[in-house]
């Protein structure tokens, strides 16, 4: 079976029928191997129980385990709680970190082109936000918060890895997308700045900075970081050495 929870929750390419089912089979995978208790997950399911809530969850796990028929045994009842067992290679999230490990390894073994391809298959496994479909308590919304933390970090080494190779100009729509979607990410803005000055367009990277500094001040009421404005000086001082090492 395949299990998917980087964009909507899935199983074999299917959702469970209910946002709450979807949540439920979500905190055991994220847990999987482990026992999950009663309580943890109420609280993973629901900001403020109802009272009913044990008996729901019992006629949830029922209804998951169906889903899961004939392989039901997936799923087993342990003292207080319940166990999800699967393979590593049938969880989207396990391939995910995987990947993104073997990269690292790759990386800094000088092996760019092969970190960058792995890379870019474990940003392929996303569908959207993690979870996207699921109905939870705060808890598991942190949890997949988490998840969404760990693609957008990834992206950026993606990303900076297609530089180190020479695409600056072609990763630049990417990077404007990325500012966009995450405008207090300043890596992200780094990035930018970067690859429009190694492009030959310092104007645009100074702009850039322009935009941070806004969007920092106006929404968080700080200013960029030494790192930031030690790129901006580099880029006024048209220093390409420290700009092209990423300093």
């Amino acid at each position: 079976m395949v299990f998917q929870l980087l964009g909507p929750v899935q199983l074999d390419g299917r959702p469970p029928r209910s946002p709450t089912l979807r949540a439920l089979l979500a905190l055991l995978l994220l847990d999987a191997g482990q026992v999950v208790s009663y309580q943890q997950l109420i609280d993973g399911l629901w900001d403020e129980p109802p009272p009913s809530a044990r008996q729901n969850l019992r006629s949830y796990a029922t209804e998951l385990r169906r889903l899961l028929a004939p392989a039901h045994e997936l799923i087993t009842y342990r003292s207080g709680g319940y166990l999800l067992e699967i393979g590593p290679d049938e969880l989207d999230v396990e391939v995910f970190a995987n990947l993104v490990r073997q990269a690292r390894t790759d990386q800094a073994q000088g092996q760019a082109r092969v970190a960058a391809a792995e890379l870019g298959r474990a940003l392929e496994l996303w569908a959207g936000p993690a979870g996207v479909d699921a109905r939870g308590s705060a808890n598991l919304r942190m949890r997949f918060q988490a998840l969404d933390e760990q693609r957008w970090a990834a992206r950026e080494a993606h990303i900076e890895m297609r530089m180190q190779l020479g695409e600056c100009h072609t990763v630049l729509a990417d990077l404007h997308e990325l500012t966009a979607r995450q405008p207090l990410r300043e890596r992200g803005w780094s990035l930018l700045m970067r690859a429009c000055y190694l492009s030959g367009d310092a104007s645009t990277a100074l702009g850039a900075y322009q935009r941070l500094r806004g969007t920092l001040r106006d929404q968080l009421g700080v200013g960029p970081s030494e790192n930031l404005q030690r790129l901006h000086i580099a880029v006024l001082r048209d220093d390409y050495p420290v700009i092209a090492m990423g300093r």
